[in-house]
């Protein structure tokens, strides 16, 4: 598994996640404040690739025993991905190209 998913799901969404954030999407916008630009870069790249095989997202949580499902706000795993990509790339210099 990608080291930087394995990081951000365990790191941002801990089992106490919905008490310090009152979405996912707050969520993203504080790990892109907390986080390097390399890091936000790296986790962009990652879910870019995980575009092309959207139904492996809630494993990837699972296996990071993270606290995460895209259903309980409403989205696909596909739509939450494509919505972080969003956020992700808005707030990197860096060319986000695989």
């Amino acid at each position: 598994m990608n080291d930087i998913i394995k990081y951000f799901f365990e790191a941002y969404f801990h089992q106490d996640w919905r008490y310090e954030y009152s979405s996912s999407r707050e969520l993203l916008e504080d790990f892109i404040r907390m986080e390097s630009e390399s890091t936000v870069h790296d986790l962009a790249g990652a879910f870019k690739e995980l575009m092309e095989c959207p139904d492996v997202l809630q494993d990837r949580v699972n296996e990071c025993d993270g606290n995460f499902n895209p259903e309980s706000e409403e989205m696909s795993a596909i739509e939450w991905i494509s919505m972080a990509l969003t956020i992700l790339q808005r707030n990197t210099r860096s060319d986000i190209s695989g």
